[in-house]
């Protein structure tokens, strides 16, 4: 598991921007181990992208598939203006994600994807005292 950054419990930007790259290195993880603990208590009940990544790790560990690689590496955070009203802060992380792929029980490889160079951009805000994630998207450029 990543290690969580004390940053994070700061409710400034510098908070926000360490909880959506501790959030966003914690993917790869969550594929690999079924682990959603930490996943589910920082997803926003209104986060669709991460309930479908809750699904697909619970029904992959479910059929005794697992995930391997796909690493992340942060590149480069910045603070964005949250598209469409949306409210909170959005952190646009521009990261290089390893090969990965996913196996069967039998050590199979059921899929894999190459990894590349992508933009992970969190909508965070603060609820409780805790940074929880509302929406993501993913894109290959960010204007």
């Amino acid at each position: 598991m990543p290690e969580r950054p004390d940053s994070m419990d700061r409710d400034d930007v510098v908070g926000a921007k360490a909880a959506a790259q501790y959030f966003i290195e914690m993917y790869p993880y969550v594929y690999a181990t079924g682990d959603l603990e930490e996943w589910r208590e920082m997803s926003h009940e209104e986060c669709e992208f991460c309930f479908t990544v809750i699904d697909n790790v619970e029904q992959m560990h479910r059929d005794g598939e697992y995930g391997l690689g796909g690493g992340i590496t942060v590149d480069e955070v910045m603070v964005m203006d949250p598209e469409g009203g949306v409210e909170g802060v959005a952190v646009a992380l521009r990261v290089t994600e390893a090969p990965s792929a996913v196996y069967s029980e039998a050590g199979t490889v059921q899929s894999s994807t190459m990894g590349g160079d992508a933009y992970y951009v969190p909508t965070l805000v603060r609820e409780a005292d805790q940074w929880l994630v509302t929406t993501l998207a993913i894109d290959t450029d960010i204007e």
